[in-house]
């Protein structure tokens, strides 16, 4: 499970007298704040700063400027109507500190990770006709081209959404450490894979949404109030970018077994919050959460084995499961 990979190269750890001085130029009420590293994110620092019985996040980003420029734009486009975290304050400028930082409101809620582990079924259930209505929310941000975002959401490097994008992306991940990671007989496989099913690319085009690219149970909190179970918060939104709304619930399914009661909640909400899922909806997805896969793997190997071993089964799942719904494309 993702939650057991290996954590990816982070910023240095500041000591606590330098987060206090960040959140102070932030908000001087913070001056005292007592700061608490979380277990969150696999790649960036963040930490809880507590003072006067509120509760706020901070947030040390592992990528560049761009990266955290773009969640700032995205909190500003989305809290108030989504469960999104708003932005108090930033900084990419390296006068303070040497990473870009930002300093958030802290969300309230359970993580649905620990949610699936523990609850019951119909519990997990709710939880995922709310993560599908929530997505349906998400998606209905649209952009006129597919593409990678900079941080002001503008598209500044195009995507294509159609067979031959696909073929010549995992092309290019298996040229590089996939292929070698995956061997022979799994490569071979995953080929015939893309010849069989990249064409439903062509016949199911999709318009770009914003795609959040890492929604899962580890970057979604949730809470229950009225007896229903809701979303509270979507997290870390640092590979958001223009695409195909079938990779987010590519990435949300990505271990679940094909016509499982959650898999129907899912898409129930999902239909219910206003979403559109196409008749091959479940290949669809397999698809775009493939390029994901490939991508992780091809920047994968001896440094980081629980998440290479990881990887080459869900590649392999991901291909069995659209096997199993088979029908001729072509």
């Amino acid at each position: 499970m993702k939650e057991n990979w290996e954590r990816g190269e982070t910023p240095p750890e500041p000591e606590p007298h330098i987060i206090r001085e960040l959140a102070a130029a932030a908000l001087p009420e913070l001056r005292h704040c007592t700061p608490r590293r979380t277990g969150a994110g696999l790649s960036n620092l963040v930490y809880k700063l507590d003072s006067g019985g509120r509760s706020y996040a901070l947030r040390i980003y592992r990528q560049n400027a761009v990266v955290a420029r773009k969640e700032a734009s995205i909190s500003r486009l989305l809290a108030g109507s989504l469960p999104v975290p708003r932005l108090l304050a930033s900084d990419w400028s390296g006068s303070l500190y040497p990473a870009p930082w930002a300093i958030m409101e802290w969300m309230p809620g359970v993580l649905l990770a620990d949610e699936f582990r523990s609850g019951s079924m119909d519990a997990k259930s709710e939880w995922h006709h709310a993560a599908g209505r929530t997505l349906a929310a998400i998606h209905d941000i649209r952009f006129q081209e597919a593409g990678f975002l900079d941080g002001e959401l503008a598209v500044s490097e195009p995507l294509a959404l159609n067979g031959e994008g696909w073929r010549q992306f995992i092309a290019h991940c298996l040229e590089a450490a996939a292929g070698s990671l995956l061997g022979t007989e799994a490569t071979r496989r995953l080929d015939h894979f893309g010849v069989s099913f990249s064409p439903l690319l062509d016949l199911h085009a999709m318009l770009p949404v914003l795609v959040h690219s890492d929604y899962n149970a580890l970057n979604v909190l949730g809470v229950r109030t009225g007896g229903r179970r809701e979303l509270s918060a979507v997290l870390d939104w640092e590979f958001a970018y223009a695409g195909s709304a079938m990779a987010d619930i590519g990435n949300w399914l990505r271990y679940e077994p094909r016509g499982t009661a959650a898999e129907e909640a899912f898409a129930a909400g999902y239909r219910s919050g206003g979403g559109f899922l196409p008749e091959r909806w479940r290949e669809l997805s397999l698809l775009e959460d493939m390029v994901a896969l490939c991508d992780l793997l091809s920047r994968s190997g001896e440094h980081a084995p629980i998440r290479t071993a990881d990887l080459r089964r869900l590649i392999g799942f991901t291909m069995d499961r659209a096997e199993e719904g088979r029908q001729n494309v072509i």
